[in-house]
């Protein structure tokens, strides 16, 4: 009895540690070249926001809250600071642990890398 306890304990560690893990999608990301909408880098948190700005048509900071589609995808449900009362859905896909995509309705905006930076938002 004795070693299931033990066994128990390590398999609901394991579990408690796996669930606990960010998502790939988090982390700071630059863009690999322009876009439509003058996106240079996008902060994923890891709290579950996100923020960009964008520099076409007009220059906007905007604000998101993001949750996992899949183990490879977050969607982020973001506001302009122009625009307020209007939100866009986008879809950011990992496609490896270096690479990902930015997407809003199917469509590619922008490809993306991870750069080496502390994924905390300005307060």
């Amino acid at each position: 009895m004795k070693h299931l306890s033990c066994y128990l304990l390590v398999i609901s560690s394991l579990f408690f540690l796996t669930s606990c893990s960010p998502h790939p999608s988090t982390g700071v990301w630059k863009t690999a070249s322009e876009n439509e909408l003058g996106l240079s880098k996008l902060i994923v948190a890891f709290e579950g926001k996100a923020e960009f700005k964008s520099s076409k048509p007009v220059e906007a900071n905007w604000h998101c809250f993001w949750g996992k589609l899949d183990d490879q995808t977050l969607e982020l449900d973001c506001t302009s600071s122009i625009n307020t009362d209007q939100a866009r859905k986008f879809v950011v896909v990992s496609k490896e642990k270096l690479n990902a995509e930015f997407r809003e309705n199917g469509k590619l905006i922008a490809k993306l890398k991870r750069i080496d930076a502390n994924p905390v938002l300005a307060e």
